[in-house]
């Protein structure tokens, strides 16, 4: 898809790859609507935008709220007629003993890196097949192809967004409407080193930074790539989980010991 005069809309804007990549696609020439909970960061980015793209909006949603998000998208919609592009970015981690988890924050962040790229999906997609043109961005991760010990919540989550964007890509596909899955690695974000602060040195050694990310993200927007990997390597581990299964695990296991010995 050609960026330049798309009206695109960016979860989880107001800092890290959000962040990032609003500024990327201000660039290439679309109008943003970024979203966020958090009012002064989401400004912040907002303003790095506008520097390019006036138009660009800043508008403070919770995405776990359905309603929340209607009034988002309805609100774009009144202000640019359309969205071309959306990007589900927001997400958090939870990172130790299954049974240290809170039930809390189980459901707190299934319902950020779940139910909020679905209630995103749901409120932009019937313009999108009206017009049988639009690009949906799922930002998955490499956890959610192959998880490891002490990120039983996290993994879960995002092996759910794959298994959406797999069966929404053959979906929608025929209707003229694509599906990207981006799945980084650790990436050096805020979220990322308070949430995972106490995960082995290795499963924190191969941190990519929030900017190749975004730029990950454009190329595949500008490429109509379906799939992802960040960085590429790692796809080479994603590969191995399934031909050499055995193997794999036993290198996982000591690359990244249980939290509980």
């Amino acid at each position: 898809m050609k960026i330049s005069g798309t009206v695109a809309i960016v979860t989880g804007a107001s800092r890290g790859i959000g962040r990032c990549l609003a500024a990327h696609l201000a660039r290439r020439g679309a109008t943003i609507a970024l979203v966020a909970r958090e009012s002064r960061a989401l400004e912040e980015a907002a303003t790095i935008a506008r520097e390019v793209s006036p138009g660009s909006l800043a508008i403070a949603t919770d995405i776990t709220s359905q309603a929340a998000v209607g009034s988002m998208v309805r609100t774009v919609l009144d202000h640019f007629g359309r969205v071309d592009i959306l990007v589900n970015n927001a997400g958090r981690g939870a990172y130790g003993p299954f049974l240290d988890l809170a039930p809390q924050t189980l459901a707190e962040v299934m319902a950020v890196n779940f139910w909020g790229t679905v209630n995103c999906i749901q409120a932009v997609l019937p313009g999108m097949i009206a017009r049988r043109s639009g690009h949906i961005v799922n930002l998955g991760a490499v956890d959610g192809k192959f998880a490891v010990a002490g990120d039983s919540v996290g993994a879960s989550t995002k092996f759910a967004v794959v298994g959406l964007s797999e069966a929404l890509r053959l979906e929608l596909e025929p209707v003229g409407v694509h599906v990207t899955l981006v799945n980084p690695g650790a990436v050096d974000t805020e979220s990322f080193r308070t949430d995972f602060a106490t995960a082995p040195v290795n499963a924190r050694r191969v941190v990519v930074s929030p900017e190749r990310v975004a730029s990950a993200v454009i190329d595949a927007i500008e490429q109509n790539r379906s799939e992802v990997t960040v960085p590429r390597f790692l796809g080479l581990a994603i590969l191995a989980r399934y031909l050499v299964p055995t193997l794999f695990w036993r290198v996982a296991a000591r690359a990244c010991p249980s939290p509980l010995h």
